[in-house]
């Protein structure tokens, strides 16, 4: 598969988002994402480095407004690819769901599930289109600061609402790619060992999202 190609996908991948409106009571405020400094991750994660970012399709940052996007290819010394999207974003509108947006781009997913690697839960899927297979890991990080009431009814309108609308309280999307014939989960979970301890000082003050959205 031709590199070129290979990022494309992404960019392409990026287009479809998941729109999440909220219907409810007035007085429930959601919770707003915190931007995070996703630009400070380095470019050489252990012995994987990055030449360069993946620059972001004006169409796509059209679509999402508020949403910063970091896209990078990282490669090991054994020839292993593994691509990384962080999104990060003012609005819960401008995060997205893999789920929505592979298959609108012409991608059959499947083998969903969730998984852990060391101590970090992700959803993971396969993803496949003709020939091509990619393993895809992905999840979310939840604001810590997320709201809270000693109302046992207002309280259980804030669950009832989460129930429906995704990523109120997100402040990172992490998603991980990898082709399946490259490496794929093997590579992945190789990277994201390397990868968690520059995650976990940029979400420093952030806390696991407790919604993995099996």
């Amino acid at each position: 598969m031709q590199k070129d190609t290979f990022f494309s996908l992404i960019a392409a991948g990026m287009l479809i988002v998941t729109l999440m409106v909220s219907y409810g009571s007035p007085r429930l405020q959601p919770d707003k994402p915190q931007v995070l400094p996703i630009e400070t991750l380095p470019k050489q994660i252990g012995v994987w480095k990055s030449e360069k970012d993946i620059s972001l399709d004006p169409k796509v940052q059209k679509v999402l407004p508020t949403a910063r996007l970091l896209t990078r290819v990282y490669i090991n010394p054994a020839g292993k690819a593994v691509e990384l999207l962080l999104l990060t974003a003012r609005e819960v509108d401008d995060y997205h769901d893999p789920r929505v947006c592979f298959p609108n781009q012409g991608w059959q997913i499947s083998e969903e599930q969730v998984i852990q690697v060391d101590n970090q839960k992700m959803n993971t899927l396969v993803a496949m289109q003709g020939r091509e297979k990619l393993d895809v890991n992905f999840w979310w990080v939840a604001n810590k600061n997320t709201s809270q009431s000693k109302n046992g009814i207002v309280a259980g309108l804030y669950t009832l609402r989460k129930a429906f609308v995704r990523g109120e309280s997100t402040s990172l999307f992490v998603r991980l790619l990898a082709l399946q014939d490259g490496g794929g989960q093997s590579g992945m979970k190789a990277f994201l060992l390397e990868l968690q301890p520059e995650l976990d000082k940029m979400t420093r003050d952030l806390k696991p999202s407790s919604e993995l959205r099996y």
